[in-house]
């Protein structure tokens, strides 16, 4: 059996072999509270990078609403310039109609009623110059009457 001195030596060799293992444990123990007081540091960090995120994600949902907004402005914009450059196609075909017209008819009528009037100036003037010559007549005829009636007269007086 073992006597007490056997129990002090094996004692004395279970301290001499855990004394420096419990050193390590406390070192270890230690280094673990410092490594426990980074990772609060690391969670307090990620804690604020994942605050930060959420406050971005808030703004980029809030600039892809304004980017809808302005999709949609954009399309209403669109389809008014749309409708205007249907409108002016309109107009412009309504423009090229009337030209058309007043090339091919209007134009077309006003030289013939143009020369119609010529015929009719000339038609005047043909008609004033039968009634010039018509005077003209009168006048002779009168001077030819009143010679007639001197000569008459100046017959009867030799007579």
């Amino acid at each position: 059996m073992l006597e007490p001195k056997d129990f002090e030596q094996i004692s004395g060799i279970i301290e001499k072999t855990f004394h420096p293992i419990e050193y390590r444990l406390k070192c270890v123990e230690e280094e673990l509270g410092g490594v426990r007081k980074e990772l609060d540091g690391v969670k307090g960090e990620v804690n604020g990078v994942k605050q930060e995120l959420n406050d971005v994600r808030s703004e980029v949902g809030g600039v892809n609403q304004e980017l809808n907004d302005v999709r949609s402005e954009v399309g209403g914009i669109n389809q008014e310039l749309n409708d205007i450059k249907r409108s002016v196609a309109g107009v412009e075909k309504i423009v090229k109609d009337v030209q058309l017209t007043l090339e091919n008819e209007t134009n077309r009528n006003i030289q013939i009623i143009a020369e119609g009037h010529l015929d009719l100036s000339r038609k005047l003037d043909e008609a004033v110059k039968i009634d010039n010559e018509k005077e003209i007549l009168k006048l002779r005829v009168n001077r030819l009457e009143s010679e007639l009636e001197k000569t008459k007269s100046r017959l009867s007086e030799i007579a």
